[in-house]
């Protein structure tokens, strides 16, 4: 049985979440990573923790990464000092949410970064930065207590400085990258070469495919990311959980054009069966190359 992650939120994220669990059981996938409101300022609380811990158990399903919300008008790294102290009480929410829900990976957070194509955003960004720092160190206390860790995601455009710098301040049991492909594939974004210098960093990931023109989040051999390259790179890091997919079916065949949002049940089953047997290729290129390097 191949152990592989999939996103909760492939073809919405919000609402009641047992529809997406019940295609991702059936399709095959064994973990989940929650990416539900992930771009909400949206505060769980107990009832919620109940039911999904009854929906997991019911489908079969482990928890393995919380995506944590991007921040609306509550945002970790925001000038505002308001907005910013909110930021961390949705990121330790989330936080929360994983001891609930016995998550077996890490939180995975959006931060500033310096955007390639908007140099003049930098002195703004660079207050971002600071803000981003004061509240991860207002976080390590509870990152500690928990023992787990927050990693940061590389996002479309940027140049990883910001990132870096963030690595070399804070414990690799505390902080580290989750490595989105394919927004290292965007052209614009200069991904690959930090995601090999930095491969024994990377704690989370959002495997995913696209043509290089845009963040498509389609699922794997649908787009140009050499998947065999990848895999080679990342069986020698250090990650060490299933592999984690972040889907969407709005640019496959099998998008509802009516209704993103609201796909009928066949058309789900049949992009979720699809898309399995694609990160199961994957898996597959990824399994041997670790057999291939526990050899030498």
């Amino acid at each position: 049985m191949m152990n592989i992650s999939c996103n909760t939120d492939f073809f919405s994220g919000g609402g009641d979440p047992a529809p997406n669990l019940r295609a991702i059981a059936n399709a095959g996938f064994t973990h989940v990573m929650w990416c539900h409101h992930w771009n909400t300022d949206f505060l769980y609380t107990a009832p919620e923790y109940r039911r999904i811990k009854e929906l997991l158990k019911e489908n079969d399903l482990i928890l393995q990464d919380i995506h944590g919300s991007s921040g609306v008008e509550k945002c970790w790294f925001s000038t505002d000092e308001s907005c910013r102290q909110a930021g961390v009480l949705l990121v330790k929410n989330r936080l929360e949410m994983m001891q609930e829900l016995s998550a077996t990976g890490v939180l995975t957070m959006h931060g500033p970064f310096f955007s390639k194509d908007l140099p003049e955003r930098r002195e703004q960004d660079a207050r971002q930065f600071d803000q981003v720092r004061k509240s991860l160190d207002e976080l390590m206390p509870l990152l500690e207590k928990y023992d787990t860790a927050i990693a940061v995601e590389n996002l479309i455009g940027d140049t990883w400085e910001m990132l870096e710098e963030l690595l070399a301040t804070y414990p690799a049991e505390r902080f580290g990258i989750t490595f989105d492909a394919g927004h290292s594939h965007i052209y614009i974004s200069p991904g690959w070469e930090f995601f090999c210098k930095w491969k024994d960093r990377v704690l989370a990931l959002h495997l995913h495919d696209n043509d290089s023109t845009e963040d498509k989040h389609q699922p794997p051999f649908y787009g140009s990311i050499d998947w065999d390259a990848l895999t080679k790179v990342l069986a020698g890091s250090s990650y060490n959980a299933p592999l984690s997919f972040e889907i969407s079916m709005r640019c496959t065949p099998f998008a509802h054009t009516e209704d993103l949002r609201n796909p009928p049940p066949e058309k789900i089953e049949a992009f979720m069966t699809d898309a399995y047997e694609r990160c199961v290729r994957v898996h597959k290129f990824f399994e041997f190359y670790q057999k291939k390097l526990k050899k030498i």
